[in-house]
């Protein structure tokens, strides 16, 4: 791996992938985009931040705080609505926090930061990453210059090659010092771990003496089967829990915590954690944590509730797209139903094209067949595997006869690079 981080940074596709995407959508203003993980901005109403902010103004005044000076001046850098997150997080996951041990941040980013600087100590030290994976954790890391082990999905999810991996790891001088890891309904591939694989992470972790890095971006967002307890509601004392309201509010707020471990050998994270962020942002916006606070006190400390509707929507996008891909493809040959696995939640489902499906074909599809998609192969560090094949087509953004228009287009846009191959159709 290139050491020069400016170089490395600046000339991968993995790093760059979201930057290119937006210059395609630039330039292809007129094609519906398959490709963004924005929340539907449909649901992102003016109302909720004077409420929100109304709601949180009340409560100072109960808890007699003085509301102009926590809003207007700068405020603590742990945060001013721990207590409510701590609410949040046992009724709507049923993790039991400390609000001691929570850190309020700037998104996920600065919480990954945050993380990641509390846990790393030197140059031996390595981070497992699931590959394909978003590229924020990474870049995280890359930042911190922690070295990334992307490990394929397949073995992430095998507990005896997973630990054969560690094992080599640390023959090779090196320690495996975290694993990452987004449970729920992964970006981009769009998996869960199983409990017996939550459990079993746990496992290597106490065996290896590594931490977890928890991400539950997309929990909140399941349409089907029973939620799946979270790692840190499993087995707290190894496991930093990275959240976010950018997917269940509106990611404008920029609003994120951190969730540090509460046993007694690893109490100090929360204050180091604090301690470092007060050499990076100093503290979260104050106005933008009393909107959320507010929303969560006015809906009980449920998002859950909050973002019924939402859900609900999303589930029927969801059936849309499963409904298009079975009727158009799959009496192709060279589609099957293994091709675009169902998903229980989330954003995103993947499909399985029998090309390559590269930067190239986004800018072709999107130039002329007016849909732009996501190439799961620019979310990859590892060469030549299945990812290359496949795209990642979000079914939240647009409404049900945009989503139908754009799968009409990608499906003839595959058509049509078959036939210009003289492939089988």
């Amino acid at each position: 791996m290139n050491t020069d981080l400016g170089i490395h940074i600046e000339h991968s596709n993995y790093y760059q992938s979201i930057n290119i995407l937006n210059s395609i959508s630039t330039k292809h203003p007129h094609a519906i985009s398959l490709a963004s993980g924005a929340p539907d901005n449909a649901y992102s109403h003016q109302n909720h931040i004077k409420s929100g902010m109304a709601e949180f103004e009340n409560y100072c005044s109960k808890k007699d705080i003085d509301y102009n000076t926590i809003i207007h001046q700068y405020s603590p850098t742990k945060g001013i609505a721990n207590e409510i997150i701590s609410q949040h997080l046992l009724k709507d996951y049923t993790i039991k926090t400390d609000a001691r041990n929570i850190i309020t941040t700037l998104g996920f980013q600065e919480a990954a930061l945050l993380a990641i600087f509390c846990i790393f100590k030197d140059s031996s030290e390595c981070l497992i990453i699931p590959d394909p994976v978003f590229p924020g954790i990474a870049g995280a890391a890359r930042l911190a210059r922690i070295e990334i082990i992307p490990v394929p999905i397949e073995i992430f999810h095998d507990n005896m090659r997973l630990e054969l991996l560690i094992k080599k790891v640390h023959a090779n001088g090196k320690k495996v010092k975290a694993i990452y890891t987004i449970p729920d309904f992964c970006n981009p591939s769009a998996d869960t771990l199983t409990l017996k694989d939550r459990n079993s992470i746990i496992g290597l972790a106490e065996k290896y003496d590594f931490y977890i890095l928890e991400d539950n971006a997309y929990t909140l967002f399941r349409y089907k089967g029973k939620h799946i307890p979270a790692i840190k509601q499993l087995s707290d004392h190894r496991v930093f829990y990275i959240g976010t309201f950018s997917k269940s509010i509106f990611p404008g707020l920029r609003v994120g915590y951190l969730a540090t471990p509460q046993s007694s050998f690893s109490n100090d994270y929360s204050h180091l954690a604090t301690t470092i962020k007060t050499f990076t942002s100093v503290n979260t916006p104050p106005i933008c944590q009393a909107i959320v606070a507010g929303i969560l006190l006015r809906y009980n400390f449920s998002l859950r509730k909050f973002n019924k509707e939402r859900i609900n929507t999303y589930k029927q996008r969801n059936e849309i797209i499963k409904k298009e891909v079975n009727e158009r493809l799959l009496e192709k040959p060279y589609f099957n139903k293994k091709s675009a696995a169902e998903v229980s939640g989330g954003f995103f489902i993947n499909l399985r094209t029998p090309f390559k499906f590269g930067m190239d074909e986004v800018d072709e599809c999107a130039r002329n067949f007016n849909v732009i998609v996501l190439p799961v192969s620019c979310m990859t560090f590892l060469q030549n595997t299945d990812s290359d094949h496949l795209v990642r087509i979000t079914f939240i953004n647009n409404d049900d006869e945009k989503t139908k228009k754009a799968l009409k287009n990608l499906f003839d846009f595959i058509e049509h690079k078959l036939i210009k191959s003289n492939q089988k159709i």
